[in-house]
Order: C-alpha cells, then sequence, then structure tokens
C-alpha cells in the first residue's frame, strides 16, 4: 500500500491547487550586468516553472480574495558586484506554516549577455529544484507517518470510528489521512463512516471558531477558520460555511464589538488618543469584508450600512473633539484678552505656555506671527491636533484642526 501512496504524492499535488503570493527582491549596489526585468524574468520565471512541473499551486495577488488563504514565494536575488557573482535566495512558505528555503550562487566573471541570462536560468532551475525536492519529502515523511499511525491503531481498537476518535488531536495527521483512506477502504459502509467522521471533526473545528468568536478571542478565530479552510477535501456544504464564517459574521461580529466600544468612549474623544486609529481599523476590516462579498447585495448592504455608520460617527467625533478642544482652550482665551486690556501688548510665547501648565492643556506653542495689531498662535498636541488662536485686540477666536 505504501507504494501506491507514493505514486499519488509524486503524481500531482494530491489536494487541489494552492494559492501562493509572489514576491521579488533584487538586492544590490547600483550593478545590473543584465537589465532589471530580463533578470527577474530569467531567474523566478524559472524558479516557478521548475517547481510547476511536478507540483499543483496558483500564483494570487495581494488584492486578490483568497489571499487571506495564500502561501506566500519570497525570492531574493543578489548581485555582489565585487565578487561579480549573484545569489538566488528562495523560500516557499505555505498557507500550514510548513517552510522550504534554498540558496544558490555562481560567479558571473567574464561571461557575456547570454552566458550571464543562462547563468540565471540556471540558478532559477536550481532553486526551484530544491524547493520541489523538499515538498515532495514533506508530503511522502506526512503521509506515510499517518498511514501508520492509523494501521496501528486500527489493530488495537478494530473499529473504524475508534480509531478516527483517536487521531483527533492531531489534525493535520488526520485530514491528510482521511482523504487517503477512503480510497483504500473495502466497503461502502465504511467509506460512509469514515466520511461521517470526517465531517464531524471539521464541525468541532468550526464550533471551536464561533466559541472564541463569543469569548472576544478574535485572533484565535481566524487562526482556526484559515487552519480549516485551508485543509483539503472538505465537505461543500461546510467549506461554504467556513467561507461564510471567515469572510462575513466573524469579521462583522468583531466589528460590531468594537463599534459598540468606540461608541461608549466618544464622550472621552479627547482623553483616548487610540480611538481614530480603531476606527480606521474597522473602516479596513469592513471594507476588506465588502470585497470578499459584493457578489451577494444582502451582505453587501449591510456591510455598507456599517460603512455609513462609520462614517457617520467619525463625524460626530471629529464635531465632539474640536468642541471640547475649544472647551479646553477657554483659558487661554480669556487670558489673552486681559492681558491685552492691561497692557495693550499680547501674551509671549513662554507666557502662554505658562499658562497651559498652570490649566493643564496639553499644547505646546509651535509658532507665534504678529501682523500690526494682530496675533496669532498656533498650537499644536502629540503632532495630530492643531489649535490655531488669532487675536486681534480683546477679540480672541479659536479654530481646531485634526491633522
Amino acid at each position: 500500500m505504501k507504494r501506491f501512496l507514493w505514486l499519488i504524492l509524486f503524481s500531482s499535488n494530491l489536494f487541489g491547487s494552492e494559492f501562493m503570493i509572489l514576491k521579488s527582491e533584487f538586492n544590490n549596489q547600483n550593478w545590473f550586468p543584465l537589465p532589471k526585468q530580463d533578470m527577474r524574468s530569467a531567474v523566478v520565471d524559472s524558479l516557478i516553472s521548475q517547481i510547476a512541473q511536478s507540483y499543483s499551486f496558483q500564483l494570487i495577488s495581494n488584492n486578490d480574495s483568497k489571499s487571506e488563504s495564500a502561501g506566500n514565494i519570497l525570492i531574493i536575488i543578489d548581485l555582489i558586484e565585487k565578487a561579480e557573482t549573484i545569489k538566488v535566495s528562495a523560500q516557499w512558505n505555505s498557507i500550514n506554516g510548513v517552510s522550504h528555503i534554498s540558496n544558490h550562487s555562481l560567479s558571473l566573471h567574464g561571461k557575456l549577455y547570454d552566458e550571464i541570462y543562462n547563468t540565471m536560468e540556471l540558478l532559477g532551475r536550481n532553486a526551484g529544484r530544491d524547493i520541489l525536492q523538499q515538498i515532495n519529502n514533506k508530503q511522502v515523511v506526512i503521509t506515510t507517518v499517518a498511514d501508520d499511525k492509523l494501521n496501528k491503531i486500527l489493530e488495537n481498537q478494530g473499529d473504524i470510528a475508534s480509531a478516527l476518535k483517536a487521531l483527533e488531536k492531531d489534525n493535520d495527521t488526520y485530514m491528510i489521512l482521511l482523504k487517503l483512506k477512503l480510497s483504500d477502504l473495502s466497503t461502502k459502509s465504511q467509506q460512509q463512516e469514515i466520511t461521517k467522521e470526517f465531517d464531524l471533526v471539521s464541525k468541532r473545528q468550526l464550533d471551536l471558531a464561533a466559541r472564541l468568536k463569543r469569548e472576544g478571542k478574535f485572533e484565535q478565530a481566524y487562526a482556526t477558520l484559515r487552519s480549516l479552510w485551508s485543509r483539503p477535501a472538505l465537505d461543500e456544504e461546510l467549506k461554504s460555511s467556513v467561507f461564510e464564517e471567515l469572510y462575513f459574521t466573524l469579521p462583522i461580529y468583531q466589528s460590531d464589538i468594537e463599534l459598540s466600544k468606540i461608541g461608549e468612549n466618544s464622550q472621552t474623544y479627547q482623553q483616548d488618543s487610540t480611538l481614530s486609529s480603531r476606527i480606521e481599523k474597522v473602516q479596513t476590516r469592513l471594507e476588506a469584508t465588502l470585497k470578499h462579498n459584493e457578489q451577494d447585495i444582502n451582505k453587501s448592504t449591510e456591510i455598507n450600512q456599517r460603512l455609513d455608520q462609520i462614517m457617520m460617527m467619525s463625524r460626530y467625533m471629529s464635531q465632539a473633539f474640536k468642541a471640547q478642544t475649544i472647551s479646553q482652550l477657554s483659558p487661554l482665551r480669556l487670558y489673552i484678552s486681559m492681558t491685552y486690556m492691561e497692557r495693550n501688548s499680547y501674551p509671549t510665547s513662554a507666557e502662554l505656555k505658562e499658562q497651559m501648565e498652570y490649566y493643564d492643556i496639553g499644547f505646546d506653542v509651535e509658532e507665534k506671527t504678529s501682523v500690526k495689531n494682530k496675533v496669532t498662535y498656533i498650537l499644536k498636541e502629540a503632532g495630530m491636533v492643531k489649535a490655531t488662536i488669532h487675536a486681534d485686540g480683546v477679540k480672541v477666536k479659536v479654530k481646531v484642526e485634526v491633522e
């Protein structure tokens, strides 16, 4: 049977295409033995082609809706002018957390254009061959270990349901194992039994993610769902449920909780400098959720309603913040006006600073300008809030901006 398993693994990627995001980088000191695009083509294209010969994967962009369930390929091309050498480093990071690394270098000394191009292609092929071999070796090891583990449990426990129950905690082994075992079981009832157990374990993972969500453990919930989403042989109905939870229900629930907390703090906006960034974070999450659900008019409408709510909340909080700040600066308005009445001149920046310290006003005087009988003070708080005080005699006005 082992021979059968190995043939499956080497003939194709058993569980379907893996989504990967490609990134390439150049490290050099302005030394280009070939045009940059030609070098990238020689190395990257040959490396990707080498892996694609025996392993099924799809390259997607960062903006693709599937990017959250994708691994990544990082290819770094180091051009060392002093040694006339090129080094290619490749790292394949699967969504399941497994990484494969390859490093190769060759000299370009004395080589002309075609020879340089061919050398770079060779480096790409060698790196791709290394990565492919590591991928295949990893799959064979996992599969044979999984197969041995189930055989031993079957010998000790006899029935398939008990054996599968014993493997529940070993999810990676379990999922790979089930797909293979479906081909080896001889009776239809056994196939139905193992499929039922497979779906039950997957469903329990989905329930776990929902519980983590309700407990407010959002990062753990996302990790659980992404792990489940990346697993092979999921039932179509279950896969649809995972997508629903990962790309709609969970981000919507998290956003609602966070918006509720932000709303509770809206009256103390000035004391919580994180509120603005928290609102932006929720908005970014909802916009990403909208992209995943743009084909569903009902979900799109629901998400857009929340985005509208965020816009209104931001406007309200901005207005409330400006009103709070103007109120906070009112002692300065009175001080400037009274000083002008008493001595026919405006306070210096140092005098204004003393007043701010006295009233515990957390601004700094950044600038003071005078034109004829008028003066303008520009105050800043933490580099984000700008207050402009215009004084024309005893008339003093304050304007607040959030930068």
